[in-house]
């Protein structure tokens, strides 16, 4: 059942068994595993069924270090949240993720790959990827004699749900359900407690329009994101001071992303070999469901004592060379063009138009390089690289001073990245060097400093900030996702990540919310 709460009288109290706070790709996937199961399940979501401007602000954010997108262009605020822009790309994380090592700090998770594998299937199977296998297997056949298809070990796959958009798959089951409850354009303000504070009673919101409505339930989940999550908890400060899960000064810590680099030029010995790899570098096929990558193995990491790191090979198009893509004018560009597809007005129209005059240089560059890409006219193949985050306690969510329309705190995300990063990059170009070098199929040029400076940009992936821990004294949730201290309020979302990986977290975080959803329903002998 779909509501828009604009239409509810100001002051309404609604009462569920479960309420899910977030639209996402975890709200909707535990709202959908507990159907059935649950007869009175509840989804807030902030913004409507589709992109709005005015709900799309309340996004904005301060940012303080190092470079890093605004925060009302990194997510979305809407029906299926960030999944609007995923894409679709899938793979689980390495089983060394999961561990401690002992040279990146904070690492280690309360569970392993082991535990998380069936579930990690059965998202599988929702995604509608074609196998549960991630790794590249040479063997076959058609790869016999083909030194070119030596330089990948592993995949990443992609959904083959609508261009990857999450929400839309579970669109109609939302719709017409007697069991789930949508509510739109409701904002979550505060989290109200016991007098003990060890219980959520109800959950405060505003409409845009300005009403209050309340939701009384058992359980409560948060699954608005990295940024969303720790604020909610950081505004709940009725019995805590310092807000909720809070006892350690934890919440908002730790935030993470996956840092890109567009690091290298690869130019094949001739256009056969190009050619021949072509299904499996990113946009080089029409209905792309696989790309190769390139990762070193655990031993690689533990020797030269490095965060997890991976590449794949993409259309010279999609280079950025030096600071043409992250360039003001570009991303600018790309917004524009982005709003324009979806049929919506740009977001800050006139500033976006100013800064893409400014910068029509280094755009028409790109351009050039999209015309050599599409009539193929050379042999060169960009390099793009992930570099895993370490975890870092200073980097971290705050609640700043100001506040949104809807007269709530806004965040401050204070990143940067750290010199452990910088070396691991310079670590896995020796390992990329060897590799691709020793096939005979190619060669290679990597970047030097100064365009790598200019060349790196964070993946949008918003982790760490609630981070799941043995105790709370190291994390903000147990390995249930449950919030130390509070009996019935969960997290679910990246935002519980102690390591990122570089794996794109839309799997992992599916994942982790059917196996949340099942924890649920243990509880209640389900």
């Amino acid at each position: 059942m779909i509501i828009d709460s604009n239409n509810l009288p100001s002051d309404t109290t609604l009462e569920y068994g479960v309420c899910i706070i977030g639209a996402g790709a975890a709200g909707v996937t535990i709202a959908s595993e507990l159907s059935g199961k649950f007869r009175d399940i509840c989804i807030i979501e902030g913004g409507g069924p589709d992109y709005s401007r005015k709900s799309q602000i309340l996004y904005r954010g301060e940012i303080t270090g190092d470079r890093y997108y605004p925060l009302h262009l990194s997510r979305l605020r809407y029906y299926g949240g960030s999944t609007n822009h995923w894409g679709g790309a899938s793979i689980p994380f390495d089983e060394f993720d999961f561990i401690k090592r002992d040279w990146i700090p904070y690492s280690g998770w309360p569970i392993g790959l082991k535990e998380l594998e069936s579930y990690y299937k059965r998202a599988n199977d929702l995604l509608k990827i074609d196998n549960y296998c991630y790794e590249f297997d040479r063997s076959k056949p058609e790869y016999e004699g083909k030194p070119e298809y030596g330089i990948f070990n592993k995949i990443l796959q992609y959904s083959r749900l609508d261009d990857g958009k999450f929400g839309s798959h579970f669109w109609n089951e939302l719709k017409s359900s007697e069991s789930i409850s949508v509510l739109f354009n409701c904002n979550a303000i505060k989290l109200l407690t016991d007098e003990s504070g060890s219980t959520i009673k109800s959950v405060s919101l505003k409409v845009l329009q300005g009403k209050n409505l309340t939701v009384r339930a058992m359980y409560f989940i948060l699954a608005m994101g990295g940024i969303e999550n720790p604020r909610l908890l950081l505004l709940s400060t009725d019995v805590y001071k310092n807000g909720l899960g809070n006892q350690h000064d934890l919440v908002g810590r730790y935030f993470m992303d996956h840092i890109f680099y567009y690091s290298g030029i690869v130019k094949f010995k001739n256009i056969r070999i190009r050619n021949q790899i072509k299904p499996f570098i990113h946009n080089e096929s029409g209905n792309q469901r696989k790309i190769g990558l390139i990762s070193p193995d655990y031993e690689f990491l533990s020797t030269n004592r490095i965060s997890n790191c991976n590449t794949y090979l993409l259309s010279r198009s999609k280079l950025k060379l030096g600071e043409n893509y992250n360039s003001d004018s570009n991303l600018s560009a790309l917004i524009i063009k982005d709003d324009l597809l979806r049929l919506r007005i740009p977001i800050e129209f006139k500033s976006n138009i100013k800064s893409l005059i400014s910068g029509t240089d280094k755009v028409i560059k790109i351009i050039i390089y999209q015309l050599i890409d599409i009539f193929r006219f050379e042999k060169e193949i960009a390099l793009r690289t992930c570099i895993e985050q370490v975890p870092n306690p200073g980097n971290r969510v705050i609640l700043s001073e100001e506040k949104d329309f809807l007269g709530i705190n806004k965040v401050v995300l204070k990143w940067d990245m750290g010199s452990e990063e910088k070396r691991t990059l310079e670590k896995y170009h020796e390992y990329l060097k060897s590799r691709l070098i020793s096939s005979g199929i190619c060669d290679l040029n990597f970047m030097d400093e100064n365009e790598l400076n200019a060349n790196y940009g964070p993946g949008h992936h918003h982790m760490g900030t609630t981070k799941m821990s043995e105790d709370s004294k190291t994390g903000v949730v147990d390995k249930h996702c449950r919030v130390f201290g509070i009996s019935n309020l969960y997290i679910a979302g990246s935002s519980v990540f102690p390591t990122g990986g570089v794996a794109n977290p839309t799997l992992t975080i599916i994942a982790l919310g059917i196996r949340l959803a099942e924890h649920i329903k243990t509880k209640f002998h389900i």
